[in-house]
Order: C-alpha cells, then sequence, then structure tokens
C-alpha cells in the first residue's frame, strides 16, 4: 500500500510488495470455500461493461439490481469529484509507472517477492476460472 499526501509528487510506500502479496493471498484463500456462491468477473470485465457483470449477478443470485449503461458520460459522472484514485488520470498514469518500475526492480532482485508472486498468480488463476 502507498500513501500519497495531496501535493506530494512520490508516493510513500507504508507496506512491503511482499506483505501486500501475502494480504492478497490470506484474503482470496479465505474466500475459495465461499466460491460457488459468488459473483466473480475479471477486471477487464468490471471496468469495460459493468452492466453484464450486474446482469450477471442478478441471473447467479436472483437479484434485480439496475443495470449500469456503461458509456463515457456514465462513467465519467461516476469519477467525477472523487479524486485521481477512481479513474484514469496523468497523475493516477504516473503513480503507477513509478510504482510498476519499483515493483519490477525489486521482482528483478528478490527471489522470495517472485515466489510470492507466483503462488498468488496460480491462486487467482484458480478463483477467477472457478476451480478453487
Amino acid at each position: 500500500m502507498q500513501l500519497v499526501e495531496e501535493n506530494a509528487e512520490t508516493p510513500t510506500q507504508l507496506i512491503s510488495f511482499q506483505d501486500q502479496i501475502k494480504a492478497w493471498c490470506t484474503f482470496y484463500s479465505s474466500l475459495g470455500a465461499y466460491r460457488d456462491e459468488l459473483c466473480v468477473a475479471p477486471f477487464d470485465v468490471v471496468v469495460e461493461d459493468m452492466g453484464r457483470v450486474i446482469g450477471q449477478m442478478n441471473d447467479r443470485l436472483g437479484t434485480n439490481f439496475a443495470r449500469f449503461d456503461h458509456t463515457e458520460e456514465a462513467v465519467a459522472e461516476v469519477h467525477a469529484g472523487q479524486g485521481y484514485h477512481s479513474g484514469p488520470s496523468e497523475r493516477r498514469a504516473r503513480l503507477k509507472e513509478e510504482t510498476g518500475l519499483d515493483f519490477d526492480e525489486k521482482l528483478r532482485t528478490d527471489p522470495s517477492l517472485r515466489k510470492a508472486l507466483s503462488t498468488a498468480e496460480s491462486l487467482y488463476d484458480e478463483f477467477a476460472s472457478g476451480e478453487g
């Protein structure tokens, strides 16, 4: 996790990448027993067609939530006034790039981080496919 003060140029890392991956694995491992009761959608589907996700959830869980009409205007309305973190922005893109470079460097030099990432990727594959 990184903390970014309102006018800060660079983030301050509060939790190591290793600890973030461990927490992610702990969370998703604990959901494994409930996987068949959940509606799971890949991130790219959520950000490209949330209406589809809501429809799948309604079908699977017997709910009747209004579908989100995924238009540019509707997405802009959701993101309006929510800060740089809620949607695409130059600042967010810069922070993602900087964090990615930092992560890649640590990944290159830390075998235990590579192992943790491999474990997380395997868990994601199982969870997303419904096999876990």
